[in-house]
């Protein structure tokens, strides 16, 4: 296996470690992070745009941290597949979801409610 193959696998691995890491943070702690009642916003995404705004970070961390975690498992996971099994069908779909939920996540980010 060659140095880059090794990249990959190390942060596809890294990915699924800070993603397992958040889950364990959000098992300890109330399963919303703002009420909608509260006034702030309505949207996960923009609650959680809240309460980092707030600087309430033993609220945020653990939803950003699974989410990035996810994200970093599917981009380099998709492309384990592609450069390093060579399964450009399986990978390329990966990939298109992982680059699909970014988006989605940077659009809601930007709406903020």
């Amino acid at each position: 296996m060659t140095f880059p193959n090794w990249i990959l696998i190390g942060l596809t691995l890294a990915g699924a470690i800070i993603a397992t890491f958040g889950v364990a943070l959000m098992s300890r702690r109330e399963p919303e992070i703002v009420r909608p009642e509260d006034g702030l916003a309505t949207t996960p995404i923009g609650r959680l745009k809240a309460v980092i705004q707030s600087g309430d970070w033993n609220k945020a961390l653990p939803p950003v941290l699974v989410m990035s975690g996810l994200i970093v498992l599917m981009v380099f996971g998709s492309l384990c597949l592609v450069i390093i099994r060579g399964q450009l069908y399986g990978g390329g779909i990966m990939l298109v979801v992982a680059v699909a939920a970014i988006v989605k996540l940077v659009r809601d980010w930007q709406r903020g409610a």
